[in-house]
C-alpha cells in the first residue's frame, strides 16, 4: 500500500466522496439512483480472495476504510419495479413518507436482509403485537411473522393505489390511516377496499370513510353527508370488498342514532318556531338514501324501517316545501282557522319524517295537505297557488270538506276569476270596505254556484271584521241607487243566511226588507240627493242647544258619551245609550240642569227615557254589547300579540325598542320562559312578580314518620320562591323555602331570599321570616342543598324544578349538612342525619343550628318531646 500513495489518496478520497453521496440518496430516499450507482458493489463482494497476498491493494480495501457500510448496499437488494414507483412519486407525496420509503432501503440496522423491511420482519420476535420503527406502527393481533409482512405488502399495494388516485382525497386517506396511527389489518382492508371505489365530488368516499370510521363509535346526525356518501359508495359494482369490512353493528347504530338525531333537531325546529324546512329536505334526502339501499335498510330497527315506509317521495316533498314558503314560512303567524294549513304542514311532516300516527290518515291535516298537493300537482300557475293557499286558510271555519273543495277548486276556476280575487284580496288590506264591495259584485256576477256556495263564507268573515263600520262607509260613499244595488247583490249571496238574527249590521233581515222596500222608490231617493237637506225638528235642536248652555262639564262629558253611542244605530248600541242615559237621570248627585239636558238630547235621539227601572231586555242588550266589545277587545289582543312575536323572531332588539317607543311594555324573560315549560312543571310554577316565581313541590308521596322526622307537619306542599335576574349572568339567583302552612296569616313582612354568592358558606340559620314561618328540618336541609346547587347553575326553572324533585326522593338517603349520599339505597331512612364526616358532625352539635332543626319532634310530636324530657330527667334523678 505505499508503493503507490497517491493513488491510495485519490481513491480514499472518491470513495468518501461516493458514500457522502449515497448518504445523501438515502437521506432523499431516492432509491433508484442509489441502486444504480452501487450495481458494482455486489460483484466485488462476490469476486473478493478469501486470502489477499501481501503487498496487495484490493478495492474492497480501500472501501473498508473509506466507505465502511458498503457491504450492507452491496447485500441491498430491492424490488425495482417498487423503487421505480416510489422515486415517479411526486416531490409533496414523498416529503410526508420518509419513514415508509426508507422500508424499501438497505438494512442498516443489522445489514443482513434484502431490505430493510425484511430485516424487520426477521427480527420480529413475535411477542408483542406491536412492531414501531420510527414514525410507523404496525398492530399485528396474532403476533405472526407472516402477518406483519402480509401487512408490509398491503402497505405497498395501498400506497400505490393511493398515489395513483385521481382525487388528492385518496393520498390524503392513505397518510391519516398509517402516519396519524397505528396501521392495522382493518384500516389496510378499508383502504384496499375504498380505493376499488371510484371517487367523485357528487360521492366524495375518501372522505366520508375517513369521517366515519374516526367516529364509528359515537355516529350521528352531524355525519348525515358522510353517512349517506357511505352508503352510495356501498351500493356500487365495486363495493362489495368494503361491505364486508365496514358494514358491522356499530354502523348500523351510527346510522340509527344519525336518523333519530335528525328527527329531534327537525322536530325542536318545528316547536320551536325555527327555520326546519332546510333541515327536513335534508333529512329527507338522507332517508331516501337510506330506503334505497338493499344492504342497509333490512339491517335497521323495525320502527325506523316502518317510519320510511312512510316516506314522500322527492317530488312530494319538494311540493310541501314550496306550499311552506308560498304561505309565509317559519314568519306565518295566525290564530284560528287561519293557522290550519301552517298546522297541517307541520303535522303532515311530522307523520312522514319524525313519528308515524295511524290516525293521522283520517286527520283534518291530511285532507288539507292532500288537496294542497292535488293543486301542486296540476298546475304550475302562481295565482292559482296562491288562492289555493288562501282557500286554506280562509274558508269553512271548522268544515274541512268546504276548505279542501275550495283549495281543489283553484284548478277549474277561470283565468279572470282567479286575478279578479286575488286582487280583491290585495285591496283588502289597504282599504277592507272597499274589498267587500268589490267581493259581493264579484260573487254575484259570477256563473258557477259552487264558486259562491265556497267563497261565501270569506266574505261573510270580511263583513264580519268591519260590522261596526261597513254600513256607515257604504252609506257615506254611496249614492242611493249605487247603495241599493249592493244591499241587493248581498241580498242575492247570503239568502240563506240573512234570516239569522245574530248576523252583522249589513246583514240584518229588517235592513235587507227597507232596502227591498226603499227601492221601489229609488227615483225619488236619487232626485231628492240633489236638493239642499231642510230640517223638520228646529224647535227640539233649539231646545237641547239651550239646555247645553246652562250645563255642567260632567253633564257635558254625558252627553256627549251619548251621541257617541248612538253613532252605530244598531239596536245594541240604542240599548247601551238607554241604559247611560238612565243611569245619569236616576243619579242622584247629578245636577238638575245637566239632567234636563241629558233628557233633551235622549228625545232629540229617539231614545227612551227610564227615570224609575230600566226593562231587563234593555239591559241584556246593553250587556250583550259589552260582551262583544270585550271579546272583540281579547281578539284584537291576541293579534297584537302575534304581530309581536313575528316582529320579535325576526329582530328581537329591535322589537323591544320600537316597544318601549311607543310605550307598550315588553314580555320579560321570565314571561317568555314561562311560556317554554312543559304542562307538566307549568302548573307546578306561579309568577309572583317581573322577576319572581313561586315553584311547588308536593309532599303527599311522605309517610307520617317521614313528616315527624322532616318537621312538616300538617304541610301538603313545599314552596320555594325564586328570584331570577336574566340581565346579570354572573348573578346567582335568589331563594328562599316555605311550607304551604307558612301563610302570611296577618304579618305584613315580604319575603326576605338568600343569595348563594360563590364566597358565602351554607346558611345555618332560618333565611326568610315570611308569614308564621316555622324552621323546619325539611326547609334547613333544602336552604343548604338550593345555597349549593344554585351558585353556579344557570337560571333555568325547568332544570332547577327536576333538580328539586330528584333531592325530594332522595332527601333522607344524603347528609343533612353536607349532602353527602349515607350509600343506603336498599335501606329505608325516615329522616336526614349528618354523615361521618368530622365538619359535619361538629356544625350539627354548634348551638347555631336551631333545636327545632336537630329534633323536629318538637313541633310535630309533643308526645315523643315528653317522653324524651321524662327519661331525662329521671336518669338525672337515678
Amino acid at each position: 500500500m505505499g508503493v503507490v500513495p497517491d493513488f491510495s489518496i485519490l481513491a480514499h478520497r472518491a470513495f468518501r466522496d461516493f458514500a457522502s453521496e449515497l448518504e445523501g440518496l438515502k437521506l432523499r430516499c431516492q432509491w433508484v439512483t442509489a441502486y444504480n450507482s452501487i450495481v458494482w458493489l455486489p460483484t466485488i463482494q462476490d469476486n473478493a480472495p478469501a486470502v489477499t497476498p501481501p503487498g496487495h491493494l484490493l478495492p474492497e480495501h480501500l472501501l473498508d476504510i473509506s466507505f465502511p457500510l458498503w457491504r450492507i448496499w452491496a447485500s441491498w437488494k430491492p424490488r425495482f419495479e417498487r423503487i421505480t414507483f416510489l422515486d415517479g412519486m411526486c416531490r409533496a407525496q414523498r416529503g410526508v413518507l420518509p419513514d415508509l420509503l426508507a422500508l424499501e432501503g438497505p438494512d442498516f440496522i443489522s445489514g443482513k436482509y434484502a431490505t430493510l423491511a425484511d430485516g424487520i420482519i426477521a427480527r420480529y420476535g413475535e411477542v408483542k403485537p406491536i412492531v414501531r420503527f420510527q414514525g410507523l406502527i404496525f398492530e399485528v393481533l396474532t403476533c405472526e411473522r407472516d402477518e406483519l409482512k402480509e401487512m408490509l405488502t398491503k402497505l405497498w399495494n395501498t400506497l400505490e393505489a393511493a398515489s395513483k388516485g385521481s382525487a388528492p382525497s385518496s393520498f390524503k386517506l392513505f397518510l391519516q390511516f398509517t402516519i396519524a396511527r397505528p396501521i392495522t389489518q382493518e384500516t389496510l382492508a378499508v383502504m384496499e377496499s375504498v380505493y376499488k371505489i371510484p371517487h367523485s365530488p357528487q360521492c366524495p368516499i375518501n372522505d366520508s370513510v375517513f369521517r366515519i370510521y374516526e367516529a364509528r363509535n359515537k355516529l350521528g346526525g352531524m355525519h348525515i353527508y358522510a353517512i349517506a356518501d357511505l352508503i352510495v359508495a356501498l351500493e356500487h359494482p365495486r363495493g362489495e370488498d368494503l361491505r364486508k369490512v365496514i358494514l358491522k353493528p356499530w354502523l348500523i347504530q351510527g346510522i340509527e342514532n344519525c336518523i333519530r338525531e335528525c328527527q329531534g333537531a327537525v322536530k325542536t325546529h318545528i316547536d320551536t318556531g325555527l327555520a326546519w324546512t332546510h333541515l327536513a329536505m335534508e333529512f329527507h334526502d338522507f332517508c331516501t338514501v337510506v330506503k334505497e339501499s338493499k344492504n342497509f335498510l333490512p339491517l335497521l330497527d323495525a320502527g325506523l324501517r316502518a317510519q320510511l315506509d312512510v316516506l314522500p317521495t322527492a317530488e312530494v316533498m319538494d311540493a310541501v316545501v314550496e306550499i311552506y314558503t308560498a304561505a309565509g314560512g317559519e314568519m306565518m303567524i295566525e290564530l284560528g282557522p287561519a293557522s290550519k294549513l301552517k298546522d297541517s304542514i307541520e303535522a303532515f311532516c311530522a307523520d312522514r319524517l319524525l313519528h308515524r300516527q295511524k290516525k293521522f290518515v283520517n286527520s283534518d291535516a291530511h285532507k288539507i295537505m292532500s288537496a294542497m298537493l292535488q293543486v301542486w300537482q296540476a298546475t304550475t300557475n302562481a295565482d292559482r297557488r296562491d288562492l289555493a293557499i288562501l282557500a286554506a286558510k280562509s274558508i269553512g271555519q271548522n268544515d274541512i270538506i268546504l276548505r279542501c273543495k275550495g283549495i281543489t277548486q283553484t284548478i277549474s276556476l277561470p283565468d279572470e276569476f282567479v286575478k279578479d280575487l286575488l286582487s280583491v284580496v290585495d285591496e283588502s288590506k289597504v282599504k277592507l270596505e272597499q274589498a267587500i264591495v268589490s267581493f259581493t259584485k264579484l260573487l254575484a256576477g259570477t256563473m258557477y254556484p259552487d264558486v259562491v256556495g265556497t267563497w261565501i263564507f270569506c266574505l261573510l268573515n270580511m263583513i264580519v271584521k268591519t260590522s261596526s263600520t261597513l254600513v256607515d262607509y257604504t252609506l257615506q260613499n254611496f249614492r242611493a241607487y249605487e247603495w241599493l244595488q249592493w244591499m241587493l247583490e248581498l241580498t242575492t249571496i247570503f239568502v240563506d243566511i240573512i234570516p239569522n238574527q245574530s248576523n252583522p249590521p249589513i246583514l240584518q233581515a229588517s235592513l235587507h226588507l227597507w232596502a227591498q222596500q226603499l227601492s221601489e222608490y229609488t227615483p225619488t231617493i236619487t232626485r231628492l240627493e240633489e236638493l239642499a237637506r231642510k230640517g223638520d225638528n228646529a224647535s227640539e235642536i233649539a231646545e237641547c242647544v239651550h239646555a247645553f248652555a246652562s250645563t255642567s262639564p260632567k253633564g257635558l262629558e254625558a252627553c256627549y258619551r251619548i251621541d257617541s253611542t248612538t253613532v252605530r244605530q244598531d239596536k245594541k248600541a240604542v240599548a247601551l245609550a238607554e241604559v247611560e242615559v238612565a243611569g245619569w237621570v236616576q243619579d242622584e248627585d247629578m245636577m238638575v240642569t245637566d239632567k234636563a239636558a241629558i233628557t233633551s238630547l235622549a228625545t232629540l235621539l229617539d231614545l227612551k227615557v227610564y227615570v224609575d227601572e230600566v226593562p231587563k231586555e234593555t239591559l241584556a242588550k246593553a250587556t250583550q254589547y259589552y260582551e262583544e266589545m270585550a271579546a272583540w277587545m281579547l281578539e284584537e289582543a291576541a293579534r297584537l300579540e302575534g304581530i309581536q312575536r313575528g316582529m320579535k323572531a325576526v329582530d328581537p332588539v329591535g322589537t323591544a325598542v320600537f316597544l318601549e317607543s311607543i310605550g307598550i311594555q315588553d314580555m320579560s324573560p321570565l314571561e317568555e320562559e314561562l311560556e317554554l315549560l312543559p304542562p307538566d312543571i307549568l302548573n307546578a310554577v306561579e309568577m309572583q312578580g317581573r322577576n319572581e316565581v313561586e315553584i311547588s313541590f308536593p309532599l303527599t308521596a311522605f309517610t307520617g314518620l317521614q313528616r315527624s322526622a322532616m318537621g312538616s307537619g300538617t304541610a301538603n306542599t313545599l314552596l320555594v320562591h325564586l328570584f331570577l335576574d336574566y340581565y346579570d349572568k354572573s348573578f346567582p339567583p335568589a331563594f328562599c323555602t316555605h311550607l304551604d302552612t307558612d301563610g302570611p296569616d296577618d304579618y305584613d313582612n315580604d319575603h326576605s331570599p338568600w343569595v348563594p354568592l360563590t364566597d358565602t358558606k351554607e346558611p345555618d340559620l332560618p333565611i326568610c321570616p315570611y308569614g308564621n314561618f316555622k324552621t323546619t328540618a325539611l326547609t334547613w336541609q333544602m336552604n343548604r342543598i338550593l345555597h349549593r346547587h344554585l351558585r353556579y347553575a344557570p337560571p333555568d326553572i325547568a332544570a332547577i324544578h327536576a333538580f328539586i324533585s330528584n333531592r325530594l326522593q332522595d332527601l333522607a338517603h344524603c347528609c343533612i349538612i353536607c349532602g353527602t349520599t349515607h350509600n343506603a339505597r336498599h335501606t329505608t331512612l325516615r329522616r336526614s342525619v349528618p354523615c361521618s364526616a368530622s365538619a359535619c358532625t361538629r356544625i350539627w352539635n354548634s348551638m347555631t343550628i336551631p333545636l327545632e332543626v336537630r329534633i323536629p319532634e318538637l313541633r310535630t310530636d309533643p308526645f315523643a318531646i315528653d317522653m324524651l324530657l321524662t327519661g331525662v330527667y329521671a336518669a338525672a334523678m337515678s
